[in-house]
């Protein structure tokens, strides 16, 4: 079993591996993003870590994993959906849906582009914290286009933008019901510096994703 030093339930990982006789290595986190790894974002320097401590452990049981295969790993890794940066169109997508991956989201965003004005496409299911995740997600002076999945029990975008507006947590806020409408309203509102943020509900993640591949 490995984790971080800091994992807030350390103790319930600490009392399962040992009433399962298992090994609990704790792993330190990085102190900072090696310029190799493809993967971006605060999140992923956690996960890095844990990936790290694994090979070690492999290593350490015998296993040979050239040092290189390790570095052309982590070159070419993706996580589609996971502080996906697509640089040809300053265009950011992550599936942040509850208030501890907006928290990440957020400093994330702030320390990549501190300088870019932002436009969120935003969605969220109807069992999730969307005030709460708004409050922490959105600055004053975004733009918020509030959008809906087909299929899934998803927040009606309505709701969600009068909350935003009542709460006067961005500079302009719209509601629209399909991704391919949001997607489209997006490439109108920004300026060239802005950078296009696609989060909330994985499954609308996952249609704008899919229709994204089929417009290539």
């Amino acid at each position: 079993v490995i984790t971080l030093k800091d994992n807030a339930g350390l103790d319930v990982i600490k009392n399962k591996a040992t009433s399962c006789n298992s090994r609990l290595i704790l792993a330190e986190e990085l102190d900072a993003e090696p310029s190799e790894v493809a993967l971006k974002g605060l999140w992923q320097r956690r996960n890095l870590s844990l990936v790290k401590a694994g090979l070690a452990l492999l290593r350490e049981s015998g296993v040979n994993i050239p040092v290189e295969a390790e570095k052309r790993g982590l070159r070419y890794v993706k996580w589609r959906g996971r502080f996906e940066y697509i640089e040809e169109e300053n265009l950011l997508i992550d599936s942040a849906h509850n208030p501890p991956g907006a928290k990440v989201l957020r400093e994330s965003l702030d320390e990549y582009f501190p300088d870019n004005g932002r436009v969120f496409v935003y969605s969220s299911l109807n069992t999730k914290d969307f005030r709460t995740v708004s409050k922490i997600l959105f600055r004053r002076d975004d733009v918020v286009i509030v959008t809906c999945n087909t299929g899934h029990a998803c927040e009606s975008p309505d709701v969600i933008a009068s909350f935003l507006r009542k709460n006067r947590l961005c500079r302009e806020v719209y509601s629209t019901g399909h991704v391919l409408e949001a997607m489209e309203l997006s490439r109108k509102l920004r300026n060239n510096n802005d950078l296009t943020v696609f989060t909330g509900s994985i499954y609308t993640i996952g249609e704008f994703l899919a229709a994204k591949d089929e417009s290539r």
